[in-house]
Order: structure tokens, then sequence, then C-alpha cells
């Protein structure tokens, strides 16, 4: 029986706005090896890279909460 996972919401945006992983690099200077990695679950970004992201595809970015 295969798995089946629930698919990124990065990755989800992503192909909605019509953006490959190469053009996503482009825009935020994270690696198309990194952004699969990400969008796979199997790496987590640095947060600013992470903002990144979330800056390109259009989602809300998240605050850092103050220590």
């Amino acid at each position: 029986m295969m798995k089946t996972t629930k698919p990124s919401p990065y990755k989800m945006k992503r192909v909605r706005l019509g953006l490959n992983q190469f053009e996503l690099w482009k825009l935020t200077g994270v690696s198309p090896s990194r952004i699969s990695l990400f969008e796979n679950g199997l790496i987590k970004l640095k947060p600013e890279q992470e903002a990144k992201l979330r800056e390109a595809l259009g989602m809300k970015v998240k605050s850092e909460c103050a220590a």
C-alpha cells in the first residue's frame, strides 16, 4: 500500500502561481534543490530563507517573537 502525504502549502502555492523551482530560486536565492527538499519535508530552511519564500509566494511572513 502506497503512503500518501499532504502536499506542502509552499508547493501548492508555487504551482498555483505557475512557478517552477528554478523560477522561485531566481526570486529568492534559495536553490531549487533546497526548495525541493523543503517542500518534501526533508529539511528546514533558515528563518530568513523561509521568509524569502513566503514573501515571493505572497504568503503571510511569520514575525519573530521577542525574547
